[in-house]
């Protein structure tokens, strides 16, 4: 072998630092290296990702998760009559647990399912739990609770029974170390009982733990920034759906978070976002809950916290989306940046569908809120005065926007669609909302009223809200009357463009006669190939495919023109050649002869066989071009002993192609340039 092949070698053996697949799946096969689907590698007993395999991570990986996944001690079986210093009540264990993962900018570690077989499951503490890591992308995920097999019995027979951070093992207590309580009762006892007028002595400053069982939560994530949870759908936990704290940089988008929260007496929600942290200057949005459908989160016992000393029996929480103190607190700062609600839809929520609770710059925009007072209205019945925030909410805090909303409630609560407790001069806008109740006008609060603008008190004409359809016909007061600034969505809920936008988040869209059978995507030799079929079409003209590589950003491929009206079937089929990403995203714009359009669904295609890299001229001088890169790729120049010489980020690529000047290095002489999985041997010629 000679010293240039030798080199070569080294350098495509030692320097490859991106975009690997690893493979994990339930069981003990730690030993696996987990680089192919058959040698997955097992997590270990506490639900991590070994050691040895989470140190080889690098940015610009993917991990897939094969399989079916719980916590080691999941039981099926329901737990009725069990006693309650049972372990499985308190383990407090994790499905899957990801500590110190970090990817970095422009190479986010991507966690993926396997396919759709893939489950994350589990009866402890936390089902997905991530800390202390950075760039990552949680990305389509089903991740179910337990509450279909819990009896709500079980949740009450569990609801006052505490430990103290004293107990000999917090994962098992002795019965003796099992409190309940009423035994922390001093004034107005009922012997035996937890009842409304009971006053307790605080269990400050003890730490209290209560069982995990009944208050299993689906995503966990904290100490975290740069993180991305799409297109995952959370539901059924006793406890919260997805909670994320301590944070900085987050996208939650395209996620449903359903049946969550059901039976925690601990205060949950279906979606909670806490103590948002800024490290920079800059009124930007840190923090983005964006397309999230998120609907009948709701508690079924009430709640109580070990540091009251009354207990209201009242069931007052389960909200939809629930933002809690995003301000500047003791070791926590949010100084700067805002957090943006936009294009969500909230529906049939125990109270609220959308609430921020001590909370700074704050804008809630464009979303769709529906009879979310399922507790009050459905489980209680209408008779329970507490929980008035049942539409859209803030309680204190500065900097708020609430603008461009639907909020319709259940006239019955005589409560208000949109309330605040804010009365401070400036702190808030409240433009171009509709509010409305199931069945007419409601009554609005007192202090929206001292600042709003443009409200329409007005039915939103969705097209079928008891089917959960919030789509507007063409009467809709909500078309055409947004208010455009300070911010607007570029795109509705279902990813449609908003030219003159509509208020809600739906944008209205114009029927077109295009019955669309099926959309779908796959990895070929030649690259990705798109194909469709209508089974009927009526003035459609053509449909334009466009492509994605983090579902924001869209670009048109090309288009594809109709074969005319038709009542037959008709099969279309596109191909994506010279593919760059491993991961693409493709929908169809299906353009009528009007040139009025819909945007089909989103499909997901996984290339293994992306396009490799073209670099030239070679012999090269003063400057060399590179094809088949990204914008955010890193670049690596070694001279022939293998000494690193240039390093530069590719930050602007132009359709997959980056020119890079090269006047600086020697002339006569060889360089090896790498740039993800690939090395090239390059010689610059004389000028």
């Amino acid at each position: 072998m000679n010293k240039f092949t030798l080199l070569f070698f080294f350098l495509f053996t030692h320097f490859v630092c991106s975009g690997t697949n690893f493979y994990i799946k339930q069981g003990n096969s730690t030993s696996n290296n987990g680089l192919t689907p058959a040698t997955a590698v097992g997590l270990n007993s506490t639900g991590a990702i070994p050691n040895a395999v989470l140190s080889t991570i690098q940015p610009g990986d993917f991990i897939y998760l094969i399989g079916t996944f719980t916590n080691p001690s999941y039981t099926a079986n329901s737990p009725a009559g069990v006693p309650v210093d049972d372990p499985r009540f308190w383990h407090g264990e994790n499905t899957v647990r990801i500590s110190n993962l970090n990817g970095s900018a422009g190479r986010y570690i991507t966690l993926k399912p396997y396919d759709s077989t893939t489950l994350l499951k589990g009866d402890g503490g936390n089902i997905l739990r991530i800390q202390n890591s950075s760039y990552l992308r949680i990305d389509g995920f089903t991740v179910q609770g337990e509450v279909d097999n819990l009896p709500l019995s079980v949740a009450n027979a569990l609801q006052f029974v505490y430990i103290l951070g004293s107990a000999s093992n917090l994962l098992d207590p002795t019965p003796a170390e099992i409190h309940y309580r009423d035994q922390d009762c001093i004034s107005n006892c009922t012997p035996g009982l937890v009842v409304d007028g009971e006053v307790y002595s605080s269990l400050n400053p003890n730490q209290v733990y209560r069982p995990t069982y009944y208050d299993t939560r689906g995503m966990y994530l904290s100490d975290v920034n740069h993180i991305d949870i799409v297109n995952n759908h959370i539901h059924h936990m006793p406890g919260g759906g997805l909670r994320v704290s301590d944070c900085e940089d987050i996208l939650i988008e395209g996620n449903e978070i359903n049946d969550c929260s059901r039976r925690s007496s601990g205060g949950t929600h279906g979606l909670v976002v806490t103590k948002a942290t800024s490290t920079r200057t800059g009124d930007d949005y840190r923090i983005s809950l964006l397309r999230n459908l998120v609907h009948h989160n709701y508690n079924e016992q009430y709640s109580w916290a070990p540091d009251k000393t009354v207990i209201t029996p009242h069931i007052d929480e389960g909200k939809g989306i629930s933002l809690q103190r995003n301000q500047t607190v003791p070791g926590v700062n949010w100084d700067n940046g805002r957090i943006l609600i936009a294009n969500n839809i909230c529906y049939y929520n125990g109270y609220s569908g959308i609430h921020s609770n001590d909370g700074n710059r704050i804008d809630i925009v464009n979303n769709s809120c529906y009879f979310n007072s399922y507790t009050g209205s459905i489980t209680i019945g209408g008779t329970n005065p507490n929980g008035g925030n049942i539409g859209i909410s803030i309680s204190g805090g500065t900097g708020h926007k609430i603008v461009n909303n639907i909020v319709v409630i259940d006239n019955n609560m005589t409560r208000s669609p949109i309330s605040t407790d804010i009365t401070t001069p400036g702190a808030m806008i409240v433009k171009n909302n509709i509010i409305y109740g199931t069945t007419g006008a409601v009554g609005t609060d007192l202090n929206i009223d001292a600042i709003q603008e443009n409200t329409q008190m007005v039915s939103p004409q969705f097209t079928n809200q008891n089917a959960f359809d919030f789509t507007l016909v063409g009467t809709s007061p909500a078309i055409d009357n947004a208010f455009v600034a300070p911010y607007v969505p570029t795109v509705d809920y279902y990813g449609n463009a908003r030219t003159t936008p509509d208020i809600g988040a739906v944008e209205f869209q114009s029927a077109l006669a295009v019955d669309l059978l099926d959309f779908s995507g796959q990895a070929t030799e030649e690259g990705n190939l798109v194909t469709w079929s209508t089974a009927m079409e009526m003035k459609n003209n053509y449909f334009e495919v466009e492509q994605s590589t983090n579902v924001k950003d869209w670009r048109s491929l090309g288009r594809v023109s109709s074969k005319g009206n038709s009542q037959a079937a008709q099969r279309y089929r596109f191909q994506h050649k010279n593919v760059t990403s491993k991961i693409n995203y493709y929908r169809l714009k299906i353009v009528d002869t009007d040139e009025k359009y819909e945007l089909s669904k989103v499909v997901s295609v996984i290339n293994e066989r992306t396009q490799k890299l073209l670099v030239y001229p070679n012999p090269f001088s003063q400057s060399i071009w590179l094809e088949g890169v990204e914008a955010g790729d890193m670049i690596h120049i070694f001279d022939e002993t293998g000494k690193a010489v240039r390093t530069v980020r590719m930050d602007i690529v132009t359709d997959n192609r980056f020119k890079l000047d090269t006047s600086a290095l020697q002339a006569n002489k060889l360089y090896f340039l790498k740039t993800g999985n690939t090395v090239s041997k390059l010689l610059k010629q004389l000028n």
